[in-house]
């Protein structure tokens, strides 16, 4: 018996080295792993990868969030996941390419119905605009909070020192965000918010 459960350790470290390596190259082959074995937990090595964009190219590549969701929700602890991911979305000065993958994982959460995550990115989004933290959530917002989440993106880069604001000027979010959302006329919708709070009519300038 002893033997029988050193060999089914042993198996079962082999199979998570393999699905960690598939996670590292991104191939599919990671997927078909979680499926054969149901019983395995990879939990960590999807932590791992989650944590960190494994990508080797991330400019061409980006955010892994939309490959690596369907197996965090198969995960056997998902929800071990999903808390280890937000809790390094908190953190301090992340490489900007793990904090676009982080923020991206967490609208994947909230979509889903983890509210702990909208209340995470949020708390996250808003130190964006420390100086000890690295910026991010501008778009992850706008698919969030929708024309809520634009004022509210535009309030904050409003309250920054003028100097600073050439660095936030990001006409086509605004462009996508009307294309995505035929029915409003965000402009329209932006001039009436810009007349009752000035920090959005400073973005909207």
């Amino acid at each position: 018996m002893v033997k029988n459960k050193n060999l089914e350790l042993s198996d079962t470290a082999e199979l998570q080295e393999q699905f960690f390596h598939s996670l590292n190259l991104g191939t599919g082959r990671a997927m078909l792993l979680m499926k054969a074995h149901p019983q395995i937990d990879f939990s960590k090595e999807l932590i791992a990868a989650s944590v960190r964009n494994l990508a080797n190219d991330v400019q061409s590549e980006g955010s892994r969030a939309d490959y690596l969701y369907p197996m965090i929700r198969r995960a056997k602890n998902r929800d071990l996941i999903e808390k280890a991911v937000l809790q390094k979305l908190k953190k301090k000065k992340s490489d900007v390419s793990d904090l676009n993958q982080l923020c991206d994982l967490a609208l994947h959460f909230y979509q889903d119905g983890n509210l702990h995550a909208h209340d995470i990115f949020i708390e996250r989004f808003e130190k964006s605009f420390h100086d000890d933290y690295e910026f991010c959530g501008e778009e992850q917002i706008l698919k969030m909070d929708g024309l809520q989440g634009l004022f509210k993106l535009a309030e904050k880069i409003g309250r920054l020192p003028e100097v600073e604001w050439a660095w936030y000027e990001h006409r086509w979010e605004i462009d996508d965000f009307q294309e995505a959302n035929p029915t409003l006329d965000v402009f329209a919708e932006f001039e009436r918010a810009a007349k009752e709070n000035p920090y959005i009519q400073n973005y909207f300038k």
